[in-house]
């Protein structure tokens, strides 16, 4: 038994007789099941009645021998009955041994009922957990049993769990409530009662001799005056819920970089900083400053936590949640920009996670600031004014990730700056407020367009001839219904040829369309920048136009290194002012925007995140050729060693390269020119 076994082994827990039992009951199955069973253990009308029982039943003996069980039981444990007789009931409920089988039959014996709260092990090792009723039944023959109901309390438990999450999040809303009330009718009145402690200690320096002893005191004066002033300052903040005050359209990735500048001058020399940030960043809308705060605020926190060395990874990145999801906070579906701050410090332990957004809460035993315990209480405040969300990840010894989301702000756009067209496009997906969204794209852009809500609706339309669409854009994951990879199958077999973006805001969406390498794909949250060309270039290729073929002058730079990207960016747009230049961080993203963009050269890290370079350059291989393009030109980049089968993609096709890192500015050059020249 491994350790988490053991470790649910010992959460057994026994209750004797006057107790709550499992509804259902259990107590008139118990006589139902004692009439039919004093005959035989055999028959229709005994087993009649155990499999008309709600819950799972085991008629046992004494010794713990599961002797019969009915059709839930099966159907619970995923066994068949003739697995489960025979069994030790031991083997079924963890925890359940020999000394705990005989107190459940000396308390039986005695006419007592006994309810049993366990972990359930069903076949195929996974467990749930149980509340498991056991009574005594007689036989004719005067052989006592033991009869066991067992029943999945899962959704009951994480019930409770939901409403202890719930009612923790309703009281620390209350007291955030609370300590801003408080707080903006005390700040009011510090201030003006500063102003002076401020003031008067810089004129009365003037009126003092430079050899004077007691600008020593003025200078202590003013030092606490100013602590009081920050103090006053993160109360106001604290007070301003629901109240923004500025109204801007700005990128995320500004206030970051200003801010890490200001912490860098007194960042201890042992920590490092990384910056992940999004080249493609959309805007949010709110008060920059008050975003700012709430940067200092989380990167200051991670500073501390890490003491004189670790490292402060700070990301941005476009994300569309298509489930609620968050440890903290339930966060809505939706397209929001998210903000990670994340340290290697110590993580948070389990006694602190719980109050740590309070009001002047704080771990730190010297602070050198009054007021440092309002930081996440203030973040917290700041972000649900701007209706976003926080949430966190933490493991003991190994560090902090905190997580905010901001909902994206879209701007409108000039309808002259991009591809357009007449065309009809059906868009299916089950997020009406995304299918409002690409419908307004694409009608900007000249389009009609056809909204459908779900894989069904879509095909239903087609198939009765409702619409003939020039082109479907189809959501990959529907929960509850036909997912777009199957609408699209079946929406082929009535317009065949039919040209299809797949889109999707999860990785399992992204993944599932590339392995089916049916159509291109699109990353939610979606941009008219990145709609407009893809929605042009399918329905070209339809009619074999010019956007069908390779894009001569476009080259992919695949990194999960930002730096190096950019480095290789400059270097080309240095010699080759008119070259398209695409990034992408990782394999997944480099695939998709292959199969987007059909670069000429591709430049490829062998080492990356989420997909390495091999898996990528094979996954490309085959979407190309299911589609019948010549592959691009292939340039794989790493400081190791080449894999054995990328030496053999060169050997094999001469277009391809290899570039040892660190890489000379001019062999860059003159490999990607080369190619470049190559018909």
């Amino acid at each position: 038994m491994d350790g988490r076994k053991e470790q649910l082994s010992k959460t057994i827990q026994i209750k004797i007789s006057d107790l709550s039992l499992p509804s259902g009951s259990p107590v008139t199955d118990t006589q139902r099941i004692e009439a039919a069973v004093r005959s035989t253990l055999e028959g229709d009308r005994y087993h009649l009645s155990i499999d008309t029982v709600y819950d799972a039943v085991f008629v046992v003996d004494e010794m713990g021998t599961v002797l019969d069980v009915n059709q839930k039981a099966k159907e619970l444990f995923l066994y068949s009955a003739h697995e489960l007789r025979g069994r030790p009931i031991r083997d079924l409920l963890l925890g359940f041994e020999g000394p705990v089988l005989f107190q459940v039959v000396q308390n039986v014996r005695n006419g007592k009922r006994v309810l049993i709260e366990a972990f359930g092990l069903r076949k195929d090792e996974s467990t749930f957990p149980s509340e498991t009723a056991v009574t005594q039944i007689a036989t004719e023959g005067g052989r006592p049993l033991l009869c066991f109901f067992v029943r999945n309390v899962i959704h009951h438990k994480q019930a409770e769990e939901a409403l202890r999450m719930a009612q923790s999040r309703m009281a620390r809303a209350e007291r955030l409530e609370a300590a801003g009330m408080v707080a903006g009718q005390i700040a009011h009145d510090f201030n003006n009662l500063l102003t002076p402690l401020l003031g008067y200690p810089a004129l009365m320096r003037r009126l003092l001799p430079k050899d004077s002893p007691i600008l020593e005191y003025l200078g202590i004066m003013e030092n606490t005056a100013q602590d009081m002033a920050h103090l006053t300052e993160q109360l106001l903040c604290l007070s301003r819920r629901g109240r923004i005050g500025q109204d801007e359209v700005f990128v995320l990735n500004e206030a970051i970089q200003q801010t890490l500048l200001l912490l860098r001058t007194d960042m201890p020399d042992g920590i490092r900083v990384e910056e992940r940030l999004a080249q493609d960043l959309m805007p949010v809308k709110g008060s920059r400053d008050q975003i700012s705060r709430v940067i200092h605020n989380l990167c200051r926190n991670a500073i501390d936590a890490m003491g004189e060395k670790g490292v402060l990874r700070v990301a941005t990145e476009n994300v569309y949640l298509e489930a609620k999801t968050g440890a903290n906070s339930d966060i809505k579906t939706g397209e929001y920009v998210r903000l990670s701050v994340m340290d290697t410090g110590p993580g948070i332990p389990d006694d602190v996670k719980e109050r740590m957004f309070d009001p002047f809460f704080t771990t730190k035993k010297n602070t050198k600031r009054r007021g440092s315990g309002l930081g996440l209480s203030i973040v917290l405040g700041i972000v649900k004014d701007h209706n976003g969300y926080v949430d966190f990840e933490t493991e003991l010894g190994k560090g902090t990730t905190f997580y905010v989301y901001l909902p994206i702000h879209r701007e409108e756009t000039a309808e002259g700056q991009y591809p357009r067209g007449h065309e009809t496009i059906l868009v299916m997906d089950d997020d009406a407020l995304q299918v409002e969204l690409l419908s307004q794209m694409l009608r900007s852009l000249g389009y009609s367009v056809e909204p459908c809500y779900n894989g069904e609706e879509a095909v239903f339309k087609i198939e009765h001839g409702s619409i003939k669409p020039d082109l479907a854009i189809l959501d990959v994951l529907v929960p509850g219904g036909m997912d777009g990879i199957e609408a699209m199958r079946r929406m082929r077999a009535f317009v065949p040829r039919l040209p299809v973006l797949l889109i999707s805001g999860m990785p399992q969406g992204e993944e599932k369309a590339l392995r089916s390498g049916e159509a291109p794909f699109l990353r939610k949250p979606i941009t008219i920048e990145m709609l407009a060309p893809a929605v042009r270039a399918e329905l070209d290729a339809l009619k074999g136009g010019e956007a069908s073929a390779e894009n001569s002058r476009t080259v992919l730079i695949a990194d999960d290194e930002e730096p190096m990207r950019k480095l290789f960016a400059l270097i080309l747009r240095s010699e080759f002012p008119d070259l398209q230049i695409e990034q992408a961080a990782n394999g997944r993203e480099a695939l998709s925007l292959a199969l987007l963009k059909r670069p000429r050269v591709i430049i490829l890290d062998c080492q990356m995140p989420v997909m390495d370079g091999e898996r990528a350059f094979r996954e490309l291989r085959a979407q190309y050729g299911k589609r019948g393009w010549p592959m691009p030109h292939i340039l794989f980049c790493t400081g190791f060693t080449l894999p054995a089968f990328l030496r053999g993609a060169i050997e094999e096709d001469p277009r391809n390269g290899y570039l040892p890192k660190p890489i000379q500015a001019d062999v860059l050059i003159e490999e990607v020119s080369r190619r470049l020249k190559t018909s």
